[in-house]
């Protein structure tokens, strides 16, 4: 893994490496990402975490690892739904941990696969920082990178 700079001005007029951040792929669509001012750990899994919201190129995999996550979660929702409903009817008091436990559970699963599979992301200047990145996306950073420097 790799770390390399975007200048913002790029990434606003989508001036970013045609593959992908995680893998190296060719980009297929982006994935927003949090790119943080102050770094911080634990915010990223946080609902509503401090950051700004970033697009960065994505291959199919990573987007279908993002989207199966998404499911999943989805899934441990509804059986957490199917369990309340069934423990407030029944009056079964013990099923009510069980259903924080699958909420809580599918949701730090999903975190997990949407953001520390992802890269990382933080804002220092002008500059975005993307941690955890391809090298081949960050050798293609730096030529955008060097080339809006001769501007």
């Amino acid at each position: 893994m790799a770390t390399g700079a975007i200048k913002l001005s790029d990434l606003e007029e989508s001036r970013v490496p045609e593959v992908c951040a995680k893998t190296g792929r060719p980009a297929v669509g982006t994935l927003p990402t949090n790119a943080l001012r102050e770094p911080s750990r634990f915010s990223e899994i946080l609902p509503f975490g401090r950051g700004t919201k970033i697009q960065l190129p994505a291959s199919a995999k990573t987007l279908q690892e993002v989207t199966d996550a998404r499911r999943l979660f989805m899934g441990w929702v509804f059986i957490a739904v199917v369990l309340l409903v069934i423990a407030i009817w029944l009056g079964v008091k013990i099923l009510f941990p069980v259903v924080a436990g699958l909420l809580i559970g599918g949701y730090l699963q999903h975190n997990v696969t949407r953001y520390r599979k992802w890269v990382g992301a933080r804002i220092e200047n002008d500059e975005v920082w993307v941690t955890r990145a391809n090298k081949t996306f960050c050798k293609e950073a730096g030529k955008i990178y060097g080339q809006s420097q001769r501007r």
